[in-house]
């Protein structure tokens, strides 16, 4: 249904109260030839900034782009605040050093960097927390476990970067992750 049903979607999460929307971008990757996608994806966010200007917008990749095809999308959006970046393409130390550095220096400055949903390289995500990279943490809530969660909060705590446990798949991530913050914090 195109754009018009992205906008009733978000009219739909916004009447509900939400004030910050989450938009999959990535659509050359799996839907449309790269450029068309990327067109699209830029399209869809500059519409719903305009149509929802008192919302904050996150945007999620899905492993889908590359270091400088996430800059082409941000280029082609500027102008437009994002609340986060979620894992626009496969972690690699060298890959997300780019885009921090380009976001620094273009107006992104602000807008946070997550990873670790899924291709969770560990050692590469610790040292990309501790040098100030990642702000954001999304192991899955499940997949990861309690246990090893409260192992891990202080760690990223240290750091300062936040945890989003992972909560996609079941109603009852969402309770999981509720009673992880109310346990742990952060």
């Amino acid at each position: 249904a195109g754009i018009e049903q992205v906008l009733k979607n978000c009219a739909a999460d916004r009447d509900l109260g939400y004030r910050q929307l989450k938009v999959k971008i990535g659509r050359g990757n799996r839907w449309m030839p790269k450029e068309d996608g990327l067109k699209r994806d830029i399209e869809v966010v500059r519409e719903i900034a305009k149509a929802f200007p008192d919302c904050e917008l996150l945007v999620d990749g899905n492993d889908g782009f590359t270091p400088q095809s996430i800059i082409a999308f941000l280029r082609g959006i500027e102008g437009i605040p994002l609340f986060w970046i979620e894992e626009p393409f496969v972690e690699t130390d060298a890959a997300w050093r780019e885009v921090r550095a380009w976001t620094q220096a273009n107006g992104y400055s602000k807008t946070l960097l997550a990873d670790g949903e899924q291709h969770n390289d560990i050692p590469v995500l610790e040292k990309l927390e501790a040098d100030g990279i990642l702000n954001v943490r999304l192991l899955d809530i499940i997949g990861h476990g309690f246990t090893r969660w409260r192992e891990l909060m202080p760690r990223l705590e240290k750091t300062g970067t936040l945890a989003s446990p992972h909560a996609w798949g079941s109603g009852l991530k969402t309770v999981y992750a509720a009673h992880l913050l109310a346990g742990l914090g952060n």
